[in-house]
C-alpha cells in the first residue's frame, strides 16, 4: 500500500509484490475470493475454507486482507462520517469484525 495525497482525498496504489503486503498471520479467514488456489499454492479446498491464514502463499498477492471499507465523496462530510462510524461500532456489537 502506498499511500498519494490529492487535495481533498487520499488514494492508494498497490506496490508490485508476488505475495500479499498486507498480510498478517492468523487475522484474515480464507475465502473463495482471497484463496491463492488458482496461483499454485497447495491448499485443501474447500476444507481450510473459513480457517484463519496462516501462511501468506495461502492468498491471492492483490486480495485486500485489512477490511478496507471505502465510501464516495458525498460521505466524506463531518456529519455522515458521524452516521457511518455509528453504523459501524451497533454491527461490530452484534457481529465481531471478520477480516477475509
Amino acid at each position: 500500500y502506498e499511500p498519494e495525497t490529492k487535495p481533498g482525498r487520499d488514494c492508494y496504489t498497490y506496490l508490485a509484490s508476488k505475495t500479499n503486503l498486507d498480510f498478517s498471520p492468523g487475522m484474515a479467514m480464507l475465502t473463495k475470493y482471497n484463496s491463492a488456489v488458482n496461483k499454485g499454492a497447495v491448499i485443501e479446498m474447500p476444507s481450510q475454507l473459513g480457517e484463519k491464514v496462516i501462511d501468506v502463499e495461502q492468498v491471492k498477492p492483490y486480495s485486500n486482507l485489512c477490511g478496507l471499507l471505502a465510501f464516495g465523496e458525498e460521505w466524506n462530510t463531518v456529519e455522515r462520517r458521524k452516521v457511518l462510524r455509528e453504523a459501524l461500532r451497533q454491527a461490530a456489537q452484534r457481529h465481531s469484525p471478520s477480516y477475509d
